[in-house]
């Protein structure tokens, strides 16, 4: 889907003229974030856009708009921010391996930094005066060999597991988890 109000649709000024607005927009954009002139929103919506206009078939720009994502991609990491490209999209481009580690990372990062910010402030919120980055080293919640019997527990989190195609790419996966070593929660 392409980002709401961002364009007109194709089926109030024809696909030509959609084509042609869609096409001047993303130029526009593509020289902005090369100049370094771009908000978070334009960098988000270019992304999203490559993206969409990937599945789409749309390949018209792909080669105009996948070196720009690069550079934008390897900005973010250099600076030291989350990418606006999701580990997810990152696998579909023509990226280079080290590339897609580096956005997987970055997200990661991002994602066990907000973690062990809200148990802190839930810790915090009880009485406990613990610092986050020694959060982690005081309270392992599932420590191998303990309550669990000695299984790996291994916890997989996302809003795509309901009616969503990465359900169904991560349903026959989940299934050759060895359930003797590993305790799978979703």
């Amino acid at each position: 889907t392409l980002p709401a109000g961002a364009y007109s649709c194709a089926e109030c000024c024809g696909v030509d003229t959609y084509d042609q607005q869609l096409s001047a927009c993303m130029a526009l954009v593509r020289g902005r974030i090369r100049e370094g002139a771009t908000c978070h929103v334009e960098v988000d919506m270019f992304a999203q856009t490559v993206f969409d206009l990937m599945g789409t078939c749309a390949w018209a720009e792909f080669s105009a708009n996948i070196p720009v994502l690069e550079e934008l991609v390897q900005r973010q990491l250099q600076a030291g921010i989350s990418p606006t490209v999701l580990p997810f999209h990152s696998v579909h481009y023509p990226f280079k391996k080290q590339v897609v580690q580096q956005i997987a990372s970055a997200h990661s990062s991002q994602t066990l930094e907000r973690v062990m910010t809200a148990e802190a402030a839930l810790r915090n919120k009880a009485g406990c005066k613990v610092a986050v980055p020694e959060l982690w080293k005081e309270h392992d919640p599932y420590p191998v060999g303990g309550p669990g019997g000695g299984k790996l527990r291994v916890g997989y989190v996302s809003a795509d597991f309901v009616n969503h195609p990465t359900a169904d790419l991560m349903q026959s996966a989940l299934l050759l988890h060895d359930k003797e070593v590993l305790d799978i929660f979703l």
